[in-house]
């Protein structure tokens, strides 16, 4: 999802949170920000599924190691230098294997990745596991 979709979808369920009055509102706006946003993923999962070149979606051992160096930086400040640091790898390289392998650039990335940290109680490998059916190597 792009960054600007993600953080409208954001600040409309945190305007809709504002006005909620009862614990059973707010439980309902829970389950539908859940649902909305997994209607908007399967969408995205299903398009990048179609323009796969193989029936098996699969990431290198380096977007790997970057998506573990944001999963677990995801509370500092997080910049792409120190993302390829960590990788082993330059950051131009890095983020041109990253796009091609999960469509989208690192920094946008870590923006979804927050914003959606902060409108779900799940982790996206969670989420991932509950909504899609993924393959691996």
């Amino acid at each position: 999802m792009e960054a600007q979709k993600a953080y409208n979808l954001s600040d409309l369920y945190i305007q809709k949170a504002d006005v909620c009055k009862t614990v059973e509102e707010i439980y309902e706006l829970q389950t539908a920000k859940i649902t909305d946003y997994t209607k908007h993923m399967k969408k995205i999962h299903a398009h990048n599924i179609r323009n796969s070149n193989t029936d098996q979606v699969s990431m290198s051992r380096l977007v790997l190691k970057a998506l573990d160096y944001i999963y677990y930086h995801l509370h500092k400040k997080i910049c792409l230098e120190d993302v390829s640091k960590a990788s082993g790898v330059s950051p131009n390289y890095l983020n041109s294997l990253f796009g091609k392998e999960k469509g989208i650039s690192i920094q946008k990335y870590i923006c979804f990745i927050r914003v959606f940290r902060s409108i779900t109680d799940i982790t996206p490998r969670q989420f991932a596991k509950r909504y899609f059916r993924t393959h691996n190597r």
